[in-house]
């Protein structure tokens, strides 16, 4: 299939998620030997934050920080020698700048931002898991800090490292589909509950959880026993839904593909059963984004809840797959690039590979050459990068807080509900026309949390 007509320079040039240029660390960071280990302290060590800590267990961890005591005394069993805290804050003043190189920080999202704002701030090395803020302008904020403090930063959508992205980025970019204006993504998420309210009556608080030091930024308010530790996700004021919880991951393939930055406008085309308090049960959100270079005009429609794209957009054929019973599903979480010559799909429940639609498609197709450095690892990225070599494939500044903030932006859709259509502006990152989003891309914290 030929390829549609585009800059040698554009073709050459590597999206910053991908293969970012050669990290040159600040004087004060290059005296870490490539082969001496990191010293790394860890917020939030269950859940996810124990997957963190499998990822960078190759270095010494020598601080652990957890609001709920059992998952603490979890960690420590792995790091006995580690000091141990309930509240980073804490952490932050007593460890000596000496004792650590770097933090990893795996919470709820709404303590994202002041997390990682002290590690910065100390000049440490960052690792922050997704979405890398709660609002846009912690997202701002972030890459403004990122840039003073000059250290090795990375994101936790793990996907990016992942073979899948650099084939699917070489696919589109190669002219695989034509020229693409339309884009489909979706999820099956949330697999917590949405659409639900905080109840008024307080439940007895266990007695291995700080509830205040959770609440931490947020507003106080009565313990709920169905947030902590995983369900939080379905909550206004402490995650952002399934579209931010899992739009960091499979966005990042059209973001990433065809290099889309900031949306002009978004749009929540149907929602069920947001309430104050908790994201919709299920939506689809519209964002469009002005042509950049010679790439034109694209629409891309985010759907979650079950929600999927049409027969017809997938090309009369919407793709499935066994599950671990052995029972054929469809697709439920994935991209569909729509273009002038053809439709391609690519998965993102594990094990697929970009495949065009109809599958008849494949059949006799020559797939276009590697152009993208492929990566060593995630994590691996991230522990190089923080000991002077390349950027991370997703550094703060060169690629996910811009990510996080077009997911962001979509969020805002949803939060106003349909009929509302946001023109937003980049450039001040706020929207044109509807002032009622001011009060949602910023918010108030606690005193004690940012200042």
């Amino acid at each position: 299939m030929q390829s549609p007509r585009f800059s040698r320079r554009r073709f050459l040039t590597l999206s910053s998620s991908i293969a970012a240029g050669v990290y040159v660390a600040p004087a004060f960071l290059r005296a870490q030997s490539p082969n001496s280990k990191l010293n790394i302290a860890m917020i939030g060590v269950g859940g996810k934050g124990g997957d963190n800590y499998n990822g960078v267990k190759s270095e010494n961890i020598v601080a652990i920080c957890d609001v709920d005591s059992k998952a603490l005394g979890a960690a420590a069993g792995r790091s006995p020698a580690a000091k141990q805290f309930r509240d980073y804050r804490k952490m932050f003043d007593e460890l000596k700048s000496s004792d650590y190189d770097a933090v990893v920080v795996s919470t709820p999202d709404h303590h994202h931002f002041p997390a990682t704002l002290r590690a910065l701030k100390a000049k440490k090395h960052v690792y922050c898991e997704k979405p890398l803020v709660h609002t846009i302008w912690e997202a701002r904020e972030i890459v403004r800090l990122a840039k003073e403090a000059g250290v090795a930063t990375q994101m936790g959508n793990q996907g990016n490292a992942s073979e899948d992205l650099r084939v699917t980025t070489e696919w589109i970019k190669a002219g695989a589909v034509g020229t693409v204006k339309e884009v489909h993504c979706w999820s099956n998420r949330p697999i917590w509950p949405q659409g639900v309210t905080w109840p008024t009556q307080a439940e007895p608080i266990p007695e291995t959880l700080d509830w205040d030091i959770w609440l931490g930024p947020a507003a106080e308010r009565p313990y709920y026993s169905k947030c902590h530790p995983f369900n939080w996700r379905g909550f206004w004021d402490f995650g952002t839904g399934a579209f931010g919880d899992m739009g960091c991951h499979i966005l990042n393939w059209p973001y990433t593909a065809l290099d889309l930055g900031s949306p002009i406008s978004a749009e929540c085309i149907e929602e069920e059963g947001a309430t104050k308090d908790s994201p919709p049960t299920k939506s689809r959100i519209k964002l469009e984004f002005a042509a950049r270079g010679d790439r034109p005009a694209v629409t891309l429609y985010w759907h979650d809840g079950g929600n999927l794209p049409t027969a017809e957009q997938f090309g009369g054929e919407i793709p499935s797959r066994a599950n671990n019973k052995g029972e054929k599903r469809n697709t439920e979480n994935g991209s569909l690039f729509i273009g002038d010559k053809g439709i391609m799909f690519d998965g993102y429940d594990g094990g697929e590979e970009p495949t065009l639609l109809p599958k008849a498609k494949m059949e006799g197709f020559k797939a276009p050459d590697k152009t993208l450095s492929r990566s060593p690892g995630h994590y691996v990225e991230w522990i190089n990068a923080c000991k002077g070599g390349p950027k991370a494939g997703s550094d703060f500044v060169a690629k996910s807080a811009g990510l996080t903030e077009m997911v962001l932006i979509g969020h805002l859709a949803a939060r106003v509900g349909p009929g509302k259509k946001i023109e937003w502006d980049g450039s001040v990152g706020k929207s044109k026309n509807l002032r009622e989003t001011d009060a949602y891309v910023n918010k108030a914290y606690r005193k004690g949390w940012i200042d």
